[in-house]
Parts: C-alpha cells; sequence; structure tokens
C-alpha cells in the first residue's frame, strides 16, 4: 500500500483556489510585529504614495545600497555620500542579505558601540593627516563588529529586535485565509508563477508581501503548461489545461481523472547499459568508444530517441508557443541538449517559461507526467513556518567527552589517498578524470609508487597497474597525455607490456609503438628497454583477425569432416559385427526388407525410411538369437 497514488484534494487545485478565496488569501511573511492586515493597509498606502511621488519633482538621488539620498545642497553631495561609513555599512549588510540601515540607525547603534566617531569621514580636508590610514582600519574595524553585533542579535536573549526573515530558502510561496486554522498556510510551489516573480534577493517584507500578492493574481487559469522529461531511453511529453475536466472525478483507480491532457506521446529506446549504468554516450566519451554489438545497438537507438523526439517537439510546435510554463526533467546536460537549444529549436535556451521540476520524480511514463502535474498544481496544507535562531558566528557545539574534541585526526598517508583515488579511475576507465587529477595534485607518473609495496610489488607504477588490469584504452592516455615510459621495471624486473593481462592491452602498446615511432626515446629502446613487440597498426590488427577467423572456419570444417568419416566407420563397424559377410554374400536383411532397399548394404546410401525398416529387422533378428528360435 506504501507504493498507492493518493488522490489529489480537489479543494486545493491552486487556480479554482484562488478564483474561490480571492478576496480572503493574503500572502504570508515574516512581517512581526506587524500583521498581516497591518501590512496590506500599509503595501496599500504605499502604492498611492509611490504614485504622487511619481507626478512630483524629485531632487534627490538614489544609492542601490541605502536608498534615496536627500540633497545638501553640496554639487558633489553623493560623492561625499559613497566615502561615509554608513554606506559602506550597508553595503556590508547587502552582502549579508540583510535591510539596509537608514542613516539615523546607523548613527544610533554606532552611538550604543562607541560615543566618539568611528572615523573622520565627516570632518573638513584640512583635518587629514598621515593617520588616515590608521583611522581607516579602525574603522573597518568597527564596521565589521557593528556588522558581527548585528548577526548575533537573534541570538541574544536580552534582544528584542528580530533581522528581517524571508522565506527564499523554501520551493513555496505561502499564503494565509480566513478559512484556515490561524497556525496554517497554503504552500504552493513557486514554480507554478511566473520566473519574474522568483528570486533568492533579499526583499523586505512589504516587498515580499506585494510581489507573492502579484504572483498570485498572475495565474492563468485558462492557459496550458509543457511538461518534458527524459531519462534513462525512457521519454514522456505532455501540453496540459490549467482547467479541469468538472464531469470527471478523481478515485484511488484513477486519481487523475480530472486532468485534461491536450497531447501527450511516450517513447523508450534501449540506450542504457544495463550492467555499468549510464548512456552509452557517456561511457564513449570516458572510456572511448567501444565496439560490441550492443554499443553500436545502444548508439543507434541513441540517434533515432534523440529525431523522434525532435520530430515530436517541431509537431508541437504550435503548442509549446503557446503555454504559460515548460516544465523540464532531464539527467544531465546531455539529456537537455535534446530538448532545447538545438537548431531552429522550438524551444530556445533563454526561455524564461523553462522552469524545473522542484521535487523529485520517478520514470518518465504518461502516468508520471499526470502526477507531475497534480503535485505542481495543488496547494498543500502546512504548519506556519517559525523563524529558527541562528548560532552565533563562531559558536561550536559543545561535544558529550572531552576526550573526543581533544583527540587529533590521524592524518592518511598522501600516497595512500593518490593509490586509492587512481587504481579506483583506472578500474573505472576515467580517462578525463584521471588527467585532471594527476595535473592538479601534480604527480610524476614514472617515479610515483603505488602503495602499500607489498600489495603492489608486481604493479609498482599506475601504467603497470593499468596493464596488468586491462585497461587497454588507457595505455594511450598514459603514454602520450601523461608521458610515461614504458621502460619502468617491477620487482621481478618486468615492463608494462610484460605484465599485460591480455592480448588487446599488449596491441595498444604496440599501436603506440608504430605512431610514435622508434625513437629515439628518453627512456630508451622499445626492443631493448620496453620489451614491446614489434609495431601494428590497425590494418594489421584487422589482416590478423581475418586470418585466424580464416583458420578457424577451416579448423571447423576439418573437425566437421573428421566427425563424418567417425560416423561411417561406426556405422560400418555395427554393419560387419552384426551380419558377418558369408559365402553367398552378406545377409543384412530378410527377403522383403532387402528387396525394399534395393541391396543397399551400408546405412548411409539408405533413405530414411529404408534405415527404419533395417533397424525394425535388425532388433527382430537380435531377439530370434537371444531366444534360440531357428528358421
Amino acid at each position: 500500500m506504501s507504493n498507492q497514488i493518493s488522490v489529489p484534494d480537489p479543494n486545493l487545485y491552486v487556480f479554482d483556489l484562488v478564483e474561490k478565496l480571492q478576496n480572503s488569501i493574503k500572502p504570508f511573511t515574516f512581517s512581526s510585529p506587524k500583521d498581516d492586515e497591518e501590512l496590506s493597509v500599509q503595501v496599500e498606502q504605499e502604492e498611492e504614495q509611490n504614485k504622487k511621488q511619481e507626478t512630483a519633482d524629485t531632487t534627490g538621488k538614489v544609492c542601490s545600497y541605502c536608498g534615496t539620498i536627500p540633497e545638501t545642497g553640496e554639487p558633489n553631495y553623493l560623492q561625499l555620500h559613497y566615502k561615509k561609513d554608513y554606506h559602506r555599512y550597508n553595503i556590508k549588510r547587502k552582502l549579508h542579505n540583510l535591510a539596509p540601515f537608514s542613516e539615523q540607525e546607523f548613527e544610533k547603534a554606532i552611538g550604543d558601540m562607541d560615543d566618539e566617531s568611528i572615523s573622520g569621514s565627516d570632518s573638513d580636508e584640512s583635518e587629514e593627516s598621515d593617520a588616515d590610514d590608521k583611522q581607516e582600519e579602525e574603522s573597518e574595524h568597527k564596521l565589521t563588529a557593528l556588522l558581527n553585533k548585528t548577526n548575533l542579535a537573534d541570538n541574544s536573549e536580552d534582544n528584542d529586535t528580530d533581522e528581517p526573515v524571508t522565506l527564499n530558502h523554501t520551493p513555496f510561496f505561502m499564503y494565509t485565509s480566513k478559512d484556515l486554522e490561524d497556525e496554517k498556510v497554503y504552500a504552493i510551489y513557486k514554480n507554478l508563477f511566473d520566473s519574474k516573480y522568483v528570486s533568492n534577493d533579499y526583499r523586505s517584507p512589504e516587498e515580499e508581501y506585494k510581489n507573492n500578492l502579484s504572483a498570485l493574481e498572475s495565474l492563468n487559469p485558462n492557459g496550458t503548461s509543457a511538461i518534458l522529461m527524459l531519462g534513462g531511453g525512457h521519454f514522456s511529453g505532455g501540453i496540459i489545461k490549467h482547467k479541469r475536466l468538472t464531469k470527471q472525478k478523481p478515485n484511488l483507480s484513477n486519481p487523475f481523472a480530472d486532468i485534461e491532457v491536450v497531447v501527450s506521446k511516450t517513447f523508450h529506446r534501449y540506450t542504457t547499459r544495463r550492467k555499468q549504468g549510464g548512456a552509452q554516450s557517456t561511457s564513449d566519451s570516458q572510456r572511448g568508444k567501444a565496439n560490441s554489438a550492443g554499443s553500436s545497438l545502444r548508439r543507434a537507438n541513441e540517434a533515432a530517441l534523440e529525431k523522434e523526439i525532435r520530430e515530436l517537439l517541431d509537431e508541437w510546435r504550435g503548442h509549446l508557443d503557446n503555454v504559460s510554463s515548460i516544465y523540464i526533467r532531464a539527467n544531465g546536460p546531455t539529456n537537455k541538449s535534446i530538448l532545447v537549444n538545438y537548431p531552429n529549436a522550438p524551444i530556445s535556451g533563454k526561455d524564461p517559461r523553462i522552469k524545473s521540476v522542484p521535487f523529485t520524480t520517478k520514470r518518465a511514463t504518461a502516468s508520471e507526467i499526470k502526477r507531475v502535474w497534480a503535485e505542481l498544481s495543488h496547494a498543500k496544507v502546512q504548519a506556519k513556518p517559525k523563524i529558527v535562531k541562528k548560532k552565533a558566528a563562531g559558536s561550536r557545539p559543545q561535544s558529550a567527552t572531552t576526550s573526543a574534541t581533544n583527540t587529533k585526526p590521524q592524518q592518511q598517508d598522501p600516497n595512500e589517498v593518490h593509490t586509492k583515488e587512481l587504481t579506483s579511475l583506472i578500474k573505472k576507465s576515467k580517462i578525463a578524470l584521471l588527467i585532471a587529477y594527476v595535473k592538479k595534485n601534480k604527480i610524476n607518473v614514472n617515479e610515483f609508487q603505488l602503495v602499500p609495496a607489498s600489495q603492489y610489488s608486481n604493479t609498482p607504477t599506475l601504467l603497470h597497474y593499468a596493464a596488468s588490469k586491462g585497461a587497454h584504452n588507457m595505455i594511450q592516455t598514459f603514454l602520450k597525455t601523461l608521458k610515461a615510459s614504458p621502460a619502468v621495471t617491477n620487482a621481478a624486473g618486468k615492463t608494462p607490456y610484460q605484465v599485460a593481462g591480455d592480448r588487446a592491452t599488449r596491441d595498444a602498446f604496440q599501436l603506440l609503438r608504430s605512431s610514435l615511432g622508434e625513437g629515439p626515446h628518453p627512456w630508451g629502446s622499445w626492443d631493448a628497454d620496453a620489451h614491446v613487440g614489434r609495431a601494428l597498426t590497425n590494418d594489421d590488427i584487422k589482416e590478423r583477425a581475418q586470418r585466424e577467423s580464416a583458420e578457424k572456419a577451416q579448423e571447423h570444417a576439418h573437425r566437421i569432416q573428421e566427425m563424418e568419416r567417425q560416423e561411417e566407420v561406426r556405422v560400418q563397424h555395427r554393419i560387419d559385427r552384426n551380419f558377418p559377410l558369408t559365402s553367398t554374400g552378406r545377409k543384412v536383411l530378410s527377403s522383403s526388407v532387402a528387396k525394399s532397399t534395393s541391396g543397399k548394404t551400408s546405412l548411409l546410401e539408405m533413405t530414411p525410411e529404408e534405415r527404419r525398416k533395417f533397424e525394425r529387422e535388425q532388433r527382430a533378428l537380435a531377439i530370434e538369437a537371444r531366444l534360440g528360435i531357428k528358421k
């Protein structure tokens, strides 16, 4: 029962809920000490005031950190403002997502810390001296101290002032209503609204209230939305109407009966490697292009799936141009590039309507498309969020025991860490990650020794290890990109070529001998030092494969011919044993059977019907011999 899909509550469908509660639903914000009604009245008053200010002449200029700067009569008053500690302090508050201070609030906060001026920024230019640098440094220290005091205000039990808190960290916009309990709110996914209303920038409670109210009013109950899902070779897409089907009622057997799908389509192709996992294209980019039947099939299926999806999106171009939102769930950039931003694509990568699905989804199917829309379009009734007090900066939780805090963690040998990471990358054939790791940690592949030495005595270097594990696709990376030496030896005096685990790895060395040439090389000779076999080309390997294939076919034909000869000898031996040759000839069958077999004495010469008659006669003679019957 745990996997059963629950039936969405039709009373919580967002597009109907907004219309139903149009006069009672209000945005929820952390607007303490003002309640929502006071905030609503304030917002209306601010809007009227803004309209009046638009028609009035404004004499002050605006600072993006401090707000409107009143004109003082001085021609360079804005430049002087930028030099004030008040302005610098608001820059720091902006970086910490805190609301700006007015100049009066700043002066009061500074007065609480120190009765003296924290800098000489307000003094005349004639009072400036060589001590300006020192004063500026002291000013910076005090600004930082004031900011830290502000950040710690929420943790002080004696402080009754709370810093403004937003709901940016949640995926929901929250709304209150008279129809709900006092401690409950409606939670609606932000991705249901236009992207211009969703931002992680700081907003004051008043700004947040107006933004969330505008987002609610912007919902289009008569529009449509698109959902596209792609992953693991499965694609599913659909265009869904915002208006529900009123005649259909959801139930346990069909929980999404009221969702009207304009068009939908589902594709599936075998593109994922079953055992190792991951798409074939990803494996090709990391490990090199495999040459098996399965990999070729997966590549063909990937191309076919991409073609089918793009043809479908082109067919849906008219629908996609008119949708309000496009929800895309695609695993990785490769899958996403199939859906958007390709030449003549109906969906641009910069389209503001593109949104992600803000929760976990299952395999892309037609029913999953409906479930995603039901989850997005239905509000959740949740408890009102509480303001969580943050811990003071620099404070650390006390440990349960003093011994645990005093115990120093044991430092691991860097070579052991490198060995573990590099051998893992070699086993998984992660070529790009291996190169990045070696360069980042400045590892010399010829000098680095795998540890512990007792475990890697036969494969002390990375090239030895890769060769012994049969990582033939990484040999070229080591020799060409990382400049590894194929002449380095292990404790037994063997080179990487000599410890190679299979023929494909030895072929990789011999192919590189052909491409790199006979030298001279810094590490020596291919023959005397590296002990690598003769140089090979791809044509040589193809010819060898054809020659071995022809030899196998010939050997198989000889084996079949020998089996046929042995079978003929065995049959003839049975005839000689059971029907000895007499002076009048060999009596193989009774007269009636002999007549029907036309005097044939070899089973190989008989037809199937004659052979059956012969075998029946043979069994009859054997019975007569056992019973001693004489004719």
